[in-house]
């Protein structure tokens, strides 16, 4: 059985640049969920890294996703997904990019910070992981296979999953695991309830071959939530 981290690799070159952590009031429930799903993918960026590869003779593009927190550009996306790289770009849903500045790295929660210029951004609206049940329907969105602002829909499977995937010293895992569709290029994307609310961060699948095959896994956004003061703080820059 192969655990699998969900960011994609594609040749290409890339760059960097930094606000504060918002919740944003809930959404008006009357809405149609596609309504929802439009806020938060509007709210979903992709994020790419240049990487040197083993023989450092040439480069990669590592490419995964990341969520806008607030509307001066905070962003959220997973510690896999830049590791220690100093060149990163995110890219909006309308087209625009911007260079990151990494303002925080935890790998024990695979979890990073990034910072871009910008203000007046679409940003997600946080839910509450700590109510969930198995069987409730969510939503993911991604880039997997470069097909950038996928969205996916499942149910929860279950609920705080350790699977073994951060290899860090003193690993958090509390995962939320879906059948919502994850693929190489998922990771850092939103995990979303019915109402378009961020619950999770998407960030592993367990599979045989790299590509899903029915267990994804996010971060819930409980751990989300408590970890970002700490972050913002103490994490290594």
């Amino acid at each position: 059985m192969k655990i699998s981290k969900l960011n994609a690799h594609i040749p290409l070159l890339l760059a960097f640049g930094m606000g504060w952590y918002l919740k944003p009031a809930a959404p008006d429930n009357s809405e149609p969920f596609s309504t929802y799903a439009q806020q938060a993918i509007e709210a979903t960026v992709m994020v790419e890294t240049q990487l040197k590869t083993c023989s450092g003779d040439s480069t990669l593009l590592q490419k995964g996703a990341g969520v806008i927190l607030s509307s001066n550009g905070l962003i959220v996306t997973n510690y896999h997904n830049i590791g220690e790289a100093e060149h990163i770009e995110v890219s909006l849903h309308d087209g625009s990019r911007y260079l990151a500045t990494v303002t925080a790295r935890e790998p024990k929660t695979d979890l990073a910070l990034l910072q871009i210029s910008a203000r007046g951004l679409r940003c997600v609206t946080l839910g509450d992981s700590e109510s969930l049940r198995p069987g409730e329907p969510v939503f993911a969105i991604g880039s997997p296979g470069q097909l950038d602002y996928s969205l996916t829909s499942g149910v929860i499977s279950a609920l705080n999953r350790s699977i073994g995937v951060i290899k860090a010293p003193m690993a958090m895992e509390q995962f939320i695991q879906t059948d919502a569709v994850m693929n190489p290029g998922s990771s850092g994307g939103p995990l979303l309830n019915h109402k378009g609310e961020l619950i999770g961060i998407n960030t592993a699948i367990i599979s045989q071959t790299g590509r899903f095959e029915g267990y994804s896994f996010a971060q819930p956004v409980s751990l989300v939530e408590e970890i970002i003061p700490k972050l913002g703080n103490n994490a290594s820059r």
